[in-house]
């Protein structure tokens, strides 16, 4: 039976909106493809998972320096750990270790550069006492930062120490540096050597406080502790 006119208008336009939907879907979006498809383009599953994390996936661990720029998948430089703990460590407590981060092996080239830094109070109830806050990658102590005796309740400090890697590999070096405040009074310390730095394994970063003529009155307390890697 013939269609009535109304009937072939109907269904040129129909055909007509179809075609301008065809024209204007993109065969390149994944979103509109199947799995199979995606994969026969990359070629096989391995291949086709390893696309996915460079394409669309974040790291399941953070990675920085070399690490991240060899790797498909990478976090930009920034900050790479925030502590979220607040560690308190009284004056009649030996050597504790307020917070530390462990960079992975390799993950180091020339010229990069680390900044840590730490903030909190402490508190003295007589004058004779001090805490030394020790700044160390692995057994190495970089720099000290000891307070000045006197009695105080809730005094402020805070640390900023830099390191920058002159040469990586297993004697590798670096330089390194600490500006900080105690009270209010200032506390810098300089590190003229270059000390070495084993780029080749896993090095953890961390702050250590251990009290003088200190007793259970007194306190230090951790507020923040804050890595960056800055290139």
């Amino acid at each position: 039976m013939p269609l009535s006119d109304e009937e072939l208008l109907s269904q040129e336009l129909e055909q007509s909106v179809l075609q301008d939907e065809s024209a204007d879907t993109d065969p390149f979006d994944s979103s509109l493809r199947t799995d199979e498809e995606l994969l026969e383009d990359v070629g096989d599953e391995e291949a086709f998972d390893n696309s996915l994390s460079g394409w669309l996936y974040p790291p399941a661990n953070q990675n920085y320096g070399t690490g991240a720029k060899n790797s498909d998948t990478f976090s930009l430089s920034g900050v790479v750990y925030v502590g979220t703990v607040e560690t308190v460590v009284a004056g009649n407590a030996g050597a504790t270790a307020l917070d530390s981060f462990t960079f992975e092996p390799n993950s180091w080239h020339a010229n990069m550069v680390v900044r840590v830094r730490a903030f909190g109070y402490y508190t003295t109830d007589d004058a004779t006492a001090n805490v030394a806050l020790a700044l160390k990658v692995g057994s190495t102590t970089y720099h000290t930062i000891t307070t000045t005796g006197a009695t105080i309740p809730n005094a402020p400090w805070n640390i900023e120490w830099i390191v920058r890697v002159k040469t990586i590999g297993a004697t590798g070096t670096v330089a390194t540096g600490a500006e900080a405040k105690t009270n209010n009074v200032n506390k810098d310390s300089a590190n003229t050597g270059s000390p070495t730095l084993d780029t080749t394994t896993t090095q953890v970063f961390s702050i250590l406080a251990t009290w003088a003529s200190g007793d259970a009155a007194d306190s230090i307390t951790l507020r923040g502790f804050i890595i960056e890697v800055l290139n």
